[in-house]
C-alpha cells in the first residue's frame, strides 16, 4: 500500500472512532479530545485526518488508531455478550445466582476472545 492508502484508512478509522463518541453536533471537539486521549494520538492529527488529510502518517499513529478500533470492537462484543446473557436470564426467569454464573462464563469467553486477538 502506498502512503495515501494508509492516510485514507487512518482517516476512516479516526472518523469511525469520533462518530461513535459524538452525542450531538456541538460535542465533536470534545469527542475528538476523548478519542485522542484513548488512542494516544494528538487531537490535531484527528482534526487533520478529517478536514485536511496529510500526505503521510507516522507508523506509530496508524498502529495506535488500529489498536483503538480493535479495542472498541472488543468492547462492543463484550456489551453484546452481556445483553444476550441478560435477555436469556429474563426469558428463562433465572435467579441472581444463576445470572452471576452466566456472567462468569461470558467473562471467560471474552477473555478467550481477547487472547485470540493478540
Amino acid at each position: 500500500m502506498d502512503a495515501a492508502a494508509f492516510v485514507d484508512r487512518a482517516a476512516k478509522m479516526a472518523a469511525t472512532l469520533e462518530d461513535r463518541e459524538v452525542f450531538d453536533v456541538r460535542s465533536r471537539p470534545i469527542a475528538r479530545k476523548r478519542v485522542a486521549r484513548l488512542a494516544g494520538v494528538p487531537a490535531s492529527l484527528l482534526h487533520s485526518l478529517r478536514y485536511r488529510p496529510p500526505k503521510t502518517i507516522a507508523a506509530d499513529a496508524y498502529a495506535r488508531l488500529c489498536a483503538a478500533i480493535e479495542a472498541k470492537a472488543f468492547n462492543q462484543i463484550g456489551k453484546a455478550f452481556d445483553e444476550i446473557a441478560e435477555a436469556r436470564a429474563r426469558r428463562a426467569g433465572v435467579d441472581a445466582r444463576a445470572l452471576r454464573e452466566i456472567a462468569d462464563s461470558l467473562a471467560r469467553a471474552k477473555a478467550l476472545l481477547a487472547k485470540s486477538g493478540e
